[in-house]
């Protein structure tokens, strides 16, 4: 009697411990599954490189751009994986290499187990070259004519997009986002119209223009020596390199950066308007700005960068 009574005893307790097993399985939460994405990139050359998928400024995820194509649509074919838990409902960004790409259709929002075909715009630029090719444009590059390249609309497939250029008032050909946004939003101060002629208006479609020694109030880009611009002339001695009718020399100039007023001020400079033009042409091909000066000139009608003089 004994010996069964210690069976049932432990039956008993095999059957809670069982039990607690089971509920303690349904309780779990399965794993989240993360989205997928695949695709191409459209640009008038060639890609290959990195896409990074990014939630604000944290990456979730790369996957390597061969030919402008990454991934593939087959369920064996690789594919962006983005797992990002509590993310739901976030905008998905995407970046080549460093550079933001812009997307063709509405924004892509986080959602666990997407699986979605994306295209891809490197710039707005390549956006114009690819989408507007059949179109004429109905306006000039002018400062009263930025609201026209700020949307780019293109239709076909049965559908239609705007692209929106976030920076429409700066130059195109500005390869580093980082001094696109830079550019986009310092203000733009020129002493003269030869520089606003010859350089500035290459750099950026607003800008101030003036005859006085302003005084620094937000981060700015200043065009021209001292002898062309006088807020230059104000603060020379505040920059590591001070730049003269013959220092750094004919057909020079200079990019450098300094602090005035807690402000960041870039100065795009030379001894001539050539040597202007060269450090504006220059600066334009940089991916950020500059820690030392750098000089350059103008040689050839092309900009090459020199060691200081």
């Amino acid at each position: 009697m004994k010996n069964t009574t210690k069976i049932y005893i432990l039956v008993f307790a095999l059957s809670l411990l069982l039990a607690n097993c089971s509920l303690a399985s349904d309780t779990t939460t399965p794993p989240q599954l993360p989205a997928q994405y695949y695709g191409k990139v459209i640009s008038p050359t060639p890609l290959s490189g990195y896409i990074v998928a990014k939630i604000g400024n944290e990456s979730y995820g790369s996957i390597p751009l061969v030919n402008n194509t990454f991934g593939g649509p087959t369920y064996l074919d690789e594919k962006l994986l983005v797992y990002a838990p509590g993310q739901d409902g976030a905008e998905v960004t995407f970046y080549l290499n460093g550079s933001i790409l812009l997307n063709s259709s509405d924004t892509i929002y986080y959602k666990a187990g997407d699986i979605r075909n994306v295209t891809l715009y490197y710039n707005a630029e390549n956006i114009r070259n690819v989408t507007l090719s059949s179109s004429t444009s109905s306006g000039s590059e002018s400062t009263s004519s930025t609201s026209s390249g700020s949307s780019i609309s293109s239709s076909g497939g049965g559908g239609s997009s705007v692209f929106k250029n976030p920076y429409p008032d700066v130059a195109p050909d500005i390869k580093s986002i980082k001094i696109k946004e830079i550019v986009h939003k310092a203000k733009l101060i020129v002493g003269s119209n030869i520089d606003v002629n010859l350089s500035a208006k290459d750099l950026k479609t607003t800008f101030v223009l003036t005859n006085k020694p302003l005084d620094i109030e937000e981060d700015c880009i200043l065009i021209g020596g001292p002898v062309a611009n006088p807020i230059v002339k104000k603060y020379l001695e505040i920059f590591p390199v001070k730049v003269t009718n013959e220092y750094p020399g004919k057909h020079r100039g200079v990019i450098e950066v300094t602090k005035i007023n807690g402000h960041t001020v870039i100065l795009l400079a030379g001894s001539d308007r050539w040597g202007t033009k060269a450090a504006v042409e220059y600066f334009k091909t940089l991916e950020d700005i500059p820690e030392e000066p750098i000089f350059v000139e103008w040689r050839d009608g092309k900009v090459v960068k020199i060691n200081r003089p």
